[in-house]
């Protein structure tokens, strides 16, 4: 029995300890694997976190002590409704990201959103910048839309993960009575399993949960995803390989829209999201086109062309978006000194 609960504990801390350094080379946080793609601490990414730690980890204790005393390593029972947690757990982490996706999309402005130690680290922003857009861990149960993101906790979050919380370590107590109880690795042959109430508890938890995610919550928080994109755009440096062909470069964004550059300098335009550069030297000429490169995460950069810019004394631009199929409302106009 012993070689059980050691196989336990020593794949518990494996898995923890990978969850770890995933987090760590992802976003730079050893604790950055509940980091979502709105930068953010996500409640879903935890709770689905901390049911693989315990049942996963269950598993291959099982199967190894099992193995161990001689005996077949997939000789025991996983109950149906230890299943059933997983699968509610996964499910509601579906449709709660395809939300999430679905509203980062259409309402951008109205979604907080957070810049992950990493981008950071690779950014332009102040020390105050910083302080403000890094991700807090209080998230997890804090309202993340709207007006009041970040300001009020999300009573729905909250009660979510007290839930998730007391189900993981009355699970891990439940365990360790079954262990105590069987005696032996040989009657050691079913992980324990959930009543009923629980699993509807669970259900309706994370029922709710998904459901109150859905209701556009109205204002615009100053953490926002489009302004995050913003910030990144502008604060994210070009590649030097670029740079070195051109000569001396004007980088335009729409966190840094310069108003004019030197005679000579080659005007480039970041932006965060992949786009077609449109410009032209004066309306009497037909518009040129350059599609942007990749430069670094959510960093797209495009070049205005030097060819015929010689004596010219302005440039309009306008982008396109070929993913969204759509232009940009407007134009810009930058003057060429000198």
């Amino acid at each position: 029995m012993l070689a059980i609960v050691f196989s336990w504990l020593v794949a518990a801390v494996l898995i923890v300890g990978l969850a770890v350094l995933v987090g760590r080379v992802v976003t730079g946080r050893v604790s950055g694997l509940p980091v979502d793609a709105r930068g953010r601490y996500s409640l879903t990414h935890l709770q689905i976190a901390l049911w693989t730690i315990v049942i996963l980890s269950l598993i291959m204790g099982a199967a190894v002590g099992r193995m161990v005393h001689g005996l077949p390593p997939l000789g025991f029972h996983i109950p149906g409704e230890l299943l059933a947690v997983m699968g509610i757990s996964l499910g509601s982490g579906v449709l709660t990201t395809v939300t999430k996706a679905t509203k980062d999309a259409a309402r951008p402005e109205s979604v907080a959103a957070s810049i992950p130690k990493r981008l950071m680290d690779k950014s332009r922003l102040t020390t105050a910048e910083q302080a403000e857009w890094r991700p807090r861990f209080w998230q997890i149960y804090m309202q993340e839309e709207g007006t009041f993101a970040d300001e009020v906790v999300d009573i729905g979050k909250l009660q979510n993960f007290l839930i998730t919380l007391v189900l993981v370590l009355a699970y891990t107590v439940a365990v360790w009575q079954a262990l105590d109880a069987a005696g032996t690795a040989a009657k050691f042959d079913a992980l324990p399993g959930f009543a009923g109430s629980f699993l509807t508890l669970l259900a309706v938890s994370h029922g709710a949960y998904v459901a109150a995610k859905i209701p556009p919550q109205p204002g615009t928080p100053d953490t926002n995803l489009s302004e995050r994109d913003r910030k990144v755009a502008g604060s994210v440096p070009v590649a030097a390989e670029p740079h070195g062909a051109l000569g001396p470069i004007a980088e335009w964004s729409d966190v840094n829209p310069i108003s004019s550059v030197p005679r000579g300098a080659a005007l480039g335009v970041v932006d965060a999201k992949p786009f077609e550069l449109n410009w032209r030297f004066s309306a009497a000429e037909p518009w040129q086109t350059a599609e942007a490169t990749r430069v670094g995460k959510d960093s797209y950069l495009a070049f205005v062309s030097r060819e015929g810019a010689d004596g010219r004394i302005e440039v309009t631009f306008t982008r396109r978006y070929p993913a969204e199929n759509r232009w940009e409302q407007g134009t810009h106009k930058v003057t060429v000194d000198g």
